[in-house]
């Protein structure tokens, strides 16, 4: 009898051990599983991450090529201005007025 008892002991012994191995196990896959997640979330932001950038650096070369409209369009001004101020030259001393003599 006390062989058997002791057997059944040992036996149980053996599947509480078997039944902790598994639940290490069990804890074992679900840090695993949370590692990949967070692998996963990791480069979810790192892509967003380079995505934000990348749509950065398009706004300010868009800023800078608003830039460049602006100072093309200021140069085209200013050489219409002068433009306006030969001809208006040319017709003051085609008709001497002003104080324009010849």
């Amino acid at each position: 009898m006390d062989y058997w008892t002791s057997n059944v002991d040992c036996w149980n012994v053996g599947v509480e051990c078997w039944s902790t191995i598994m639940d290490c196990r069990i804890i074992n896959l679900e840090s695993y599983t949370i590692g990949v997640e967070d692998w996963i979330a990791h480069k979810q932001c790192w892509t967003f991450t380079m995505e934000s950038r990348f749509t950065f650096l398009e706004s300010k070369l868009g800023s800078l090529e608003s830039w460049n409209l602006v100072v093309e369009i200021w140069i085209i001004h200013l050489g219409c201005w002068f433009v306006f101020v030969e001809n208006r030259i040319y017709y003051m001393k085609k008709t001497n007025m002003d104080g324009f003599r010849r």
